[in-house]
């Protein structure tokens, strides 16, 4: 039987406890604003930073112009080796040389090239390419500032293509003409993104091609599938139509004249090429017996022999003499597996596509690498053509994340799954590829 002081303890001990609920939920509800709030005052310290497109594009341009500077005060040794300084001396005096845009400029302003000038310009083209990239850069870190999970992402994988050796040291410091191309390449891409800007772009590849065919067969894929995407977007508008066609219809041409004008320079011997070329370069300590050979061999005998002997030569020098074991097999090792995952991705994505064109333009980035892949095997430079390609699909990517397309976004989502799920497999299959792109 339940007593007065019964009745009293129970009408206590519910009131205490409803008064602590109420408590423990009001404090809940507290914290959880309080943590909302600190949550809320960080993104907006976050996008205030990157609001500004100044800052956006000053912190990585210094980032990136550190190294440089380095190399400056320690006196590095910009100079390109006997094959890539032959690209400084070009002119356009006997014909539309390949390659000879840059030396063409430089003559307008000097009779002939001298180390320091040589020095000059692949320092003024490390500059000029680290320009034009911290334009693309700036332009992604402030396109995607208001999306936290797609930013990080364009963050990394920056930072990854630039931090990796193939990415900085190939194309920045070195004296072949890379970097030049690269640069307008960057330019050409930023310059998409405008209304006005756009209509640039058809005369930035015919530049690319001038300095450099190779740049048909190593990253002209970005700006061509840019374009192409932009096609896309805008729904096959009339301009898109008349920009893509002169972009696409300029560089084929283009890079198909050059080629046949090579034929057509008006040099009767080798021995007149070299000496009209040789006579621009001011360094006697230049034409040793070496430096001679691999002029000749290089610079020399694709002008003046049959493309067969060429291409044997080339099977020569590279699987019998340099380039074997070690960047053949250090070639197949690494383009073997990464080539198919580049591919499975890319075929994703056009899986995963609702209409036709994207569906193509998906297509043609699983199969960008076959450009890569010729190169490979017309050159003995494989090891830079699997970075480049490797490069070339990171940019892609980080095009497409940066744009937020669907289908790309779904199989990047997809991708950091399944390595979450494998985090002991990609460490080590990362640890493999790093033996490769340390080099």
């Amino acid at each position: 039987m339940r007593t007065r002081f019964d009745t009293l303890f129970f009408f206590c001990y519910n009131k205490y406890y409803s008064v602590h609920s109420v408590y423990s939920a009001l404090s809940g509800e507290v914290n959880l604003l309080r943590a909302q709030s600190q949550i809320s005052y960080s993104e907006q310290t976050f996008r205030a930073l990157f609001d500004r497109k100044a800052v956006c594009f000053l912190l990585p341009f210094f980032a990136l112009c550190l190294p440089m500077f380095y190399w400056i005060a320690t006196d590095h040794n910009f100079y390109p080796d006997a094959y890539y300084m032959l690209h400084y001396i070009y002119t356009y005096k006997h014909g539309l040389h390949s390659r000879g845009l840059i030396g063409e400029i430089i003559s307008w302003f000097a009779d002939t090239v001298s180390p320091e000038l040589e020095r000059t310009v692949v320092i003024f083209g490390s500059f000029f390419l680290i320009f034009c990239a911290s334009l693309c850069i700036a332009y992604a870190l402030h396109r995607t500032r208001s999306d936290p999970q797609r930013f990080w992402s364009v963050f990394f994988l920056i930072l990854f293509l630039c931090l990796s050796a193939t990415g900085y040291r190939f194309y920045v410091g070195e004296g072949k003409l890379d970097q030049f191309f690269w640069a307008v390449l960057f330019l050409a891409v930023f310059l998409s993104e405008f209304r006005i800007g756009v209509w640039f772009v058809p005369p930035l590849c015919l530049l690319a091609v001038l300095i450099n065919p190779v740049f048909l067969m190593s990253c002209m894929p970005i700006i061509a599938l840019a374009l192409l995407q932009k096609l896309h977007d805008e729904h096959g508008s009339k301009k898109m139509i008349l920009i893509c066609a002169a972009a696409y219809l300029g560089m084929i041409a283009l890079g198909l004249f050059s080629l046949i004008s090579e034929n057509h320079l008006g040099f009767e011997t080798s021995e007149e090429y070299l000496r009209f070329y040789g006579a621009r370069y001011t360094d006697p300590s230049f034409f040793t017996k070496e430096n001679f050979d691999e002029l000749y061999i290089l610079g020399i005998y694709d002008y003046f022999h049959p493309l067969s002997d060429c291409f044997r030569h080339t099977f020569h020098v590279y699987f019998l003499e340099s380039g074997w074991p070690s960047d053949v097999t250090n070639t197949l090792l690494v383009a073997l597996p990464i080539y198919p995952i580049i591919t499975v991705f890319w075929l994703h994505c056009k899986k995963s596509a609702g209409d036709l064109l994207q569906k193509l333009i998906f297509l043609f980035c699983a199969l960008a690498s076959l450009l890569y892949v010729l190169m490979a095997v017309l050159s003995w430079e494989t090891p830079r053509y699997v970075a480049c390609n490797t490069d070339t699909h990171l940019c892609l990517l980080i095009y497409f994340l940066v744009h937020a397309n669907v289908s790309v976004l779904k199989v990047w989502e997809d991708a950091k799954c399944f390595c979450g799920k494998h985090k002991v497999s990609v460490a080590v299959f990362a640890m493999y590829l790093s033996v490769f792109f340390a080099q």
